[in-house]
């Protein structure tokens, strides 16, 4: 009985997350597979990109230093992308774990920070 119970909690908390993620918050912006090279690659900022998902495990808590961060630091575009909503952006960026974090500078990523 105990299990069900925790089962469901954690599908609550999973679809909790993935409405808060919906929606931008404070200095962190939704990035999308529509949006991605108007937000990220276009930006005349250094932009950084959290990609997540919300069956990840560690995707809240890595989220939360995210915005921590980024809260901080005016001078940087920071967007979380759903890789549920699309996974053409993650493939082309290497993403093969989550959380995984992109660094893009100039229109291209800088690979030598992942």
């Amino acid at each position: 009985m105990h299990s069900s119970w925790s089962a469901g909690i954690n599908m609550l908390k999973a679809g909790l997350l993935a409405l808060v993620a919906s929606v931008s918050f404070g200095s962190v912006h939704n990035v999308t597979p529509d949006n991605f090279n108007e937000n990220i690659l276009n930006n005349p900022l250094p932009a950084v990109v959290d990609f997540y998902a919300g069956w990840c495990e560690n995707c809240p808590q890595m989220s939360a230093y995210f915005r921590e961060i980024c809260d901080e630091n005016s001078n940087l575009y920071c967007g979380a992308y759903d890789v549920d909503k699309g996974e053409i952006i993650p493939v082309r960026y290497g993403v093969d774990g989550l959380p995984a974090f992109r660094f893009f500078c100039n229109g291209e990523e800088d690979e030598s920070r992942r």
